[in-house]
Protein backbone atom coordinates (compact mmCIF):
# COMPACT_ATOMS: atom_id res chain seq x y z
CA UNK A 1 0.00 0.00 0.00
CA UNK A 2 2.83 2.34 -0.82
CA UNK A 3 0.59 4.62 -2.87
CA UNK A 4 -1.54 5.28 0.21
CA UNK A 5 1.55 5.83 2.35
CA UNK A 6 2.97 8.27 -0.20
CA UNK A 7 -0.29 10.22 -0.23
CA UNK A 8 -0.34 10.35 3.57
CA UNK A 9 3.28 11.56 3.75
CA UNK A 10 2.61 14.20 1.10
CA UNK A 11 -0.48 15.38 2.99
CA UNK A 12 1.54 15.57 6.20
CA UNK A 13 4.25 17.59 4.47
CA UNK A 14 1.63 19.96 3.07
CA UNK A 15 0.66 20.74 6.68
CA UNK A 16 4.15 20.53 8.21
CA UNK A 17 6.79 20.92 5.49
CA UNK A 18 9.66 21.16 7.98
CA UNK A 19 9.14 17.81 9.69
CA UNK A 20 12.34 15.85 9.08
CA UNK A 21 10.86 12.46 10.02
CA UNK A 22 8.24 12.71 7.30
CA UNK A 23 10.87 13.58 4.71
CA UNK A 24 12.95 10.62 5.94
CA UNK A 25 10.05 8.18 5.68
CA UNK A 26 9.02 9.47 2.27
CA UNK A 27 12.63 9.17 1.10
CA UNK A 28 12.70 5.55 2.25
CA UNK A 29 9.46 4.86 0.40
CA UNK A 30 10.91 6.30 -2.81
CA UNK A 31 14.10 4.30 -2.29
CA UNK A 32 12.01 1.13 -2.02
CA UNK A 33 10.70 1.97 -5.50
CA UNK A 34 14.22 2.73 -6.82
CA UNK A 35 13.12 6.32 -7.40
CA UNK A 36 16.54 7.73 -6.56
CA UNK A 37 15.91 11.34 -7.54
CA UNK A 38 12.93 11.83 -5.25
CA UNK A 39 14.44 9.70 -2.49
CA UNK A 40 17.67 11.69 -2.46
CA UNK A 41 15.79 15.00 -2.52
CA UNK A 42 13.81 14.05 0.61
CA UNK A 43 16.84 12.67 2.46
CA UNK A 44 18.67 15.92 1.72
CA UNK A 45 15.69 17.91 3.02
CA UNK A 46 15.50 15.82 6.20
CA UNK A 47 19.21 16.34 6.83
CA UNK A 48 18.98 20.06 6.11
CA UNK A 49 16.31 20.29 8.77
CA UNK A 50 18.11 18.05 11.28
CA UNK A 51 21.80 17.63 10.38
CA UNK A 52 22.42 15.19 13.26
CA UNK A 53 19.62 12.82 12.20
CA UNK A 54 21.93 9.81 12.09
CA UNK A 55 19.43 7.18 10.94
CA UNK A 56 18.40 9.38 8.01
CA UNK A 57 22.08 9.88 7.12
CA UNK A 58 22.72 6.11 7.27
CA UNK A 59 19.68 5.39 5.10
CA UNK A 60 20.70 8.21 2.75
CA UNK A 61 24.18 6.70 2.41
CA UNK A 62 22.71 3.29 1.64
CA UNK A 63 20.41 4.84 -0.95
CA UNK A 64 23.33 6.64 -2.57
CA UNK A 65 25.15 3.30 -2.85
CA UNK A 66 22.13 1.69 -4.48
CA UNK A 67 21.92 4.67 -6.85
CA UNK A 68 25.56 4.11 -7.86
CA UNK A 69 26.84 7.23 -6.11
CA UNK A 70 29.40 5.47 -3.94
CA UNK A 71 31.74 8.41 -3.27
CA UNK A 72 28.84 10.55 -2.09
CA UNK A 73 27.76 7.69 0.16
CA UNK A 74 31.26 7.45 1.60
CA UNK A 75 31.14 11.11 2.63
CA UNK A 76 27.82 10.54 4.43
CA UNK A 77 29.22 7.61 6.42
CA UNK A 78 32.48 9.42 7.19
CA UNK A 79 30.43 12.09 8.97
CA UNK A 80 29.14 9.42 11.37
CA UNK A 81 32.24 7.48 12.44
CA UNK A 82 32.91 9.75 15.42
CA UNK A 83 29.33 9.57 16.68
CA UNK A 84 29.12 6.74 19.24
CA UNK A 85 25.51 5.83 18.47
CA UNK A 86 26.24 5.42 14.75
CA UNK A 87 29.92 4.49 14.58
CA UNK A 88 29.40 0.75 14.14
CA UNK A 89 27.00 1.15 11.21
CA UNK A 90 29.16 3.86 9.63
CA UNK A 91 32.32 1.77 9.88
CA UNK A 92 30.46 -1.27 8.55
CA UNK A 93 29.24 0.71 5.55
CA UNK A 94 32.69 2.18 4.87
CA UNK A 95 34.15 -1.31 5.14
CA UNK A 96 31.57 -2.63 2.69
CA UNK A 97 32.48 0.15 0.26
CA UNK A 98 36.16 -0.75 0.64
CA UNK A 99 35.35 -4.40 0.00
CA UNK A 100 33.25 -3.50 -3.06
CA UNK A 101 36.13 -1.40 -4.42
CA UNK A 102 38.64 -4.17 -3.59
CA UNK A 103 40.48 -1.86 -1.17
CA UNK A 104 40.98 -4.66 1.31
CA UNK A 105 43.13 -2.70 3.77
CA UNK A 106 40.46 -0.01 4.12
CA UNK A 107 37.75 -2.66 4.32
CA UNK A 108 39.50 -4.57 7.10
CA UNK A 109 40.28 -1.40 9.08
CA UNK A 110 36.67 -0.18 9.04
CA UNK A 111 35.12 -3.60 9.56
CA UNK A 112 37.39 -4.34 12.52
CA UNK A 113 36.30 -1.01 13.99
CA UNK A 114 32.65 -1.88 13.43
CA UNK A 115 32.88 -5.25 15.19
CA UNK A 116 34.94 -3.80 18.03
CA UNK A 117 32.01 -1.47 18.75
CA UNK A 118 29.24 -3.97 17.90
CA UNK A 119 30.64 -7.53 18.18
CA UNK A 120 27.43 -9.17 16.90
CA UNK A 121 26.83 -6.89 13.90
CA UNK A 122 26.39 -9.69 11.38
CA UNK A 123 26.82 -7.57 8.24
CA UNK A 124 30.20 -6.36 9.50
CA UNK A 125 31.26 -9.85 10.60
CA UNK A 126 30.29 -11.31 7.24
CA UNK A 127 32.15 -8.66 5.27
CA UNK A 128 35.16 -8.81 7.60
CA UNK A 129 35.44 -12.57 7.08
CA UNK A 130 35.29 -12.06 3.31
CA UNK A 131 37.90 -9.26 3.47
CA UNK A 132 40.22 -11.45 5.55
CA UNK A 133 39.76 -14.32 3.14
CA UNK A 134 40.46 -12.16 0.08
CA UNK A 135 43.54 -10.78 1.86
CA UNK A 136 44.89 -14.29 2.39
CA UNK A 137 44.35 -14.13 6.14
CA UNK A 138 42.71 -17.56 6.30
CA UNK A 139 42.97 -18.10 10.06
CA UNK A 140 41.37 -14.67 10.72
CA UNK A 141 38.66 -15.47 8.18
CA UNK A 142 37.93 -18.80 9.88
CA UNK A 143 37.63 -17.26 13.35
CA UNK A 144 35.43 -14.46 12.00
CA UNK A 145 33.15 -16.86 10.14
CA UNK A 146 32.86 -18.83 13.41
CA UNK A 147 31.83 -15.63 15.23
CA UNK A 148 29.35 -14.90 12.46
CA UNK A 149 27.74 -18.32 12.77
CA UNK A 150 27.26 -17.78 16.51
CA UNK A 151 25.75 -14.31 15.96
CA UNK A 152 23.64 -15.28 12.93
CA UNK A 153 19.90 -15.47 13.62
CA UNK A 154 18.68 -15.19 10.06
CA UNK A 155 18.08 -17.68 7.28
CA UNK A 156 19.16 -21.19 8.28
CA UNK A 157 20.21 -21.93 4.70
CA UNK A 158 22.82 -19.18 4.86
CA UNK A 159 24.15 -20.58 8.13
CA UNK A 160 24.50 -23.96 6.41
CA UNK A 161 26.40 -22.29 3.54
CA UNK A 162 28.74 -20.65 6.06
CA UNK A 163 29.37 -23.95 7.83
CA UNK A 164 30.10 -25.66 4.51
CA UNK A 165 32.46 -22.85 3.53
CA UNK A 166 34.27 -23.19 6.86
CA UNK A 167 34.93 -26.86 6.15
CA UNK A 168 36.55 -25.85 2.87
CA UNK A 169 38.61 -23.07 4.47
CA UNK A 170 39.88 -25.35 7.21
CA UNK A 171 41.39 -27.58 4.51
CA UNK A 172 43.47 -24.71 3.08
CA UNK A 173 46.95 -23.93 4.37
CA UNK A 174 46.92 -21.33 7.09
CA UNK A 175 48.43 -17.89 6.70
CA UNK A 176 52.14 -17.73 5.82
Amino acid sequence: RTDEAEAAYRAALALHPNYANTHHYLAALYASRNDWTRSIRHYERALTLVPDYDQARINFGNTLIRAGRVEEARSQFERLVERPESAAQAHAALGAIGLYQNDLQTAVTHLESAVSVAPRLVEALNNLAIAYERSGRVSDAISTYERLIVAWDGDAAYRAELEKHLVTLRREPLDP
